[in-house]
């Protein structure tokens, strides 16, 4: 009698557990497929952004030849830049793929790191802009400075005023 009573409670069991497998089962194919979506489209804009930054390098002129010792390193950060891109989209898609699974805790949790994410991009780009003036005005003041400017008085001098 004990087995048998035994034997019933475990075929309840494993129908509740096949039951809740079959109902949650969708939830994490979702989340998977969400996840690998987010991938794929993670590596395409890290792939466009590193791209782009490359053929924008071309048009920042060489540092080579006033500094021999260290040559410009905009492809490795060009690189950086698309991985850190590839991460923040990655992210965005995980956070998602919680929400679909059902964890509300974790999903809140990452919504709020989420929300930090614009102010950081915001304060690198201003960092960024700040770091591309300075040595564009670098470069205009030393290429003022080692130009040969006309005096005002060389005129008068000269014989012709």
């Amino acid at each position: 009698m004990y087995f048998r009573q035994l034997l019933e409670y475990s075929r309840e069991l494993s129908s509740g557990l096949k039951q809740a497998m079959a109902g949650f089962l969708p939830h994490i194919l979702g989340a998977i497929a969400i996840i690998l979506a987010g991938h794929f489209i993670a590596l395409l804009f890290s792939f466009l952004i590193a791209r782009s930054l490359k053929k924008l390098s071309q048009f920042i002129p060489s540092q080579k030849e006033q500094k021999p010792l260290r040559p410009p390193k905009i492809l490795r950060s060009a690189e950086l830049i698309g991985r850190i891109v590839y991460w923040i989209v990655l992210f965005f898609f995980i956070t998602l793929a919680t929400e679909t699974i059902g964890l509300p805790i974790v999903t809140i949790w990452l919504g709020g790191i989420a929300g930090y994410l614009p102010k950081i991009l915001i304060s690198a780009l201003i960092f960024v802009s700040g770091m591309i003036g300075g040595m564009l005005l670098r470069d205009i003041i030393t290429a003022a400075s080692a130009s040969e400017v006309p005096r005002l008085g060389d005129d008068v001098e000269s014989g012709n005023g």
